[in-house]
Parts: structure tokens; sequence; C-alpha cells
């Protein structure tokens, strides 16, 4: 009899043991994982900006789930966007409009954050603003002008006109601001810089849909 009871003390200490050290197994290696998962999400994120080549290019590819939006709305209005503005489902909308927009604005200011660092601190931009997709397109129309430089922070020329090609992507924006009074008026493309512009120069308040119809004009009509 007291041997088995030694036997069971002994088998008890075993398993209290083996609890013990699965235990602090566990709690030395989860720190190593989180910081594993932190440092992919980190190398991801830094890469992400780097897979395009032009602000133009972002948003030609991601166009499919705008489309789906813009499609929905002109179904629900007869093709008149104005109508949705007064609809009871105004402010769903705009929530739809916002969801679809939002990555692609992340990606666009990624893409600006990799490829012109010299454009200095992107802290005031806000993704978050509807207003955001006219900062891009001033740099989508003055990268495809050619006016932008890797390795400053200042045109490379005296902008006096526009090739014929970009005039669809300008005449779009028109309704909002004018676009190439602000690039030809800027004399350097820092990002805060250009954000203050964009800002003040907008005529009138564009919100989610109407930032959603606006980028799928310019890439329906001006992206081919």
């Amino acid at each position: 009899m007291k041997k088995f009871l030694n036997l069971l003390l002994l088998f008890i200490f075993c398993f209290i043991s083996s609890s013990c050290n699965k235990q602090e197994t566990g709690s030395i290696n989860q720190p190593q994982n989180m910081f594993e998962e932190i440092t992919n999400i980190e190398i991801t994120n830094s890469q992400k900006g780097k897979k395009y080549k032009s602000v133009k290019e972002i948003i030609g590819k991601r166009n499919f789930e705008l489309t789906n939006f813009v499609a929905q709305l002109k179904s629900k209005n007869n093709g008149v966007f104005e109508n949705a503005l007064g609809s009871p489902d105004y402010l769903q909308l705009e929530n739809e409009a916002r969801t679809v927009l939002q990555p692609i604005n992340v990606d666009v200011l990624t893409y600006l954050q990799t490829t012109y660092p010299q454009f200095g601190s992107t802290e005031m931009i806000d993704v978050n603003d509807p207003d955001f997709v006219l900062f891009a397109q001033v740099y989508s129309v003055a990268e495809q002008m050619g006016v932008l430089s890797t390795t400053n922070s200042t045109t490379q020329q005296l902008v006096i006109g526009i090739p014929t090609w970009l005039r669809c992507t300008v005449g779009v924006i028109g309704g909002f601001f004018n676009v190439m009074d602000i690039i030809n008026g800027l004399g350097t493309f820092e990002f805060s810089t250009v954000w203050k512009a964009v800002k003040s120069a907008a005529r009138k308040y564009l919100g989610w849909m109407g930032a959603a119809i606006l980028i799928y004009d310019i890439t329906t009509q001006c992206i081919l």
C-alpha cells in the first residue's frame, strides 16, 4: 500500500512539473511570436507602396469595388446622382462610399510616402477626409505631366500647359477645383503644402459619394 502511495505521489509530482514547463515555454514563445507578427505586418506595409508605379495605376487597378458601388447608386436613383443627396439612405450611402474609397486612399498615401519621401511628413494628411481624392489627383496629374522628381521637393520645370491626353482628368476635377492653378502655383510638392492648397481651393464640399463618383468618372472616361 505504501509503495502504491509513493508511486501515486511521484506521478502527481511529474504531472505538475510537466504542466509548469509547458506554461513557461508558452510564456517565453508568446512575445517572440507577437514580435514576428508585428514585424511581418510592418514589412508588408513598407512593401505595399512599392508594387505600384503611379497614383493613376492604383486608382485604375482598385476600380472594381468602386464600379459596383456606382452601378448600384445609379440603379437606385434612375441614373441621377443628385437624387441620392436628398434620399433617406444618404448617410448609409456615404458610409458605403467611404468603405470603398478609404482602402484606395491608404494605398495612394503609402505609395506617395514610399516614392517621394523628400516631400516631408504626411502627419497632417487625412485619408478619412473625402477631399483626399483631390489631394491624390494633384500628384496623379503632376506625375503624368512629368513634373515630379524622386530626388527633391520642387517642380522640375515651369508648367505652362497640359497635354491633350490629360485634359480629360483635369476637366472632370474642374467642377471642384482648378488642379492646374494649384500645380502652377505650388513651386513645391511638399505633402503639407499640397494638402493646405487643396483644402483652401476646394469650391464645394465633396462628400464620400461625390468623391466616389469623381474617381469613377476619371477611371471610366480618362484612364483607358
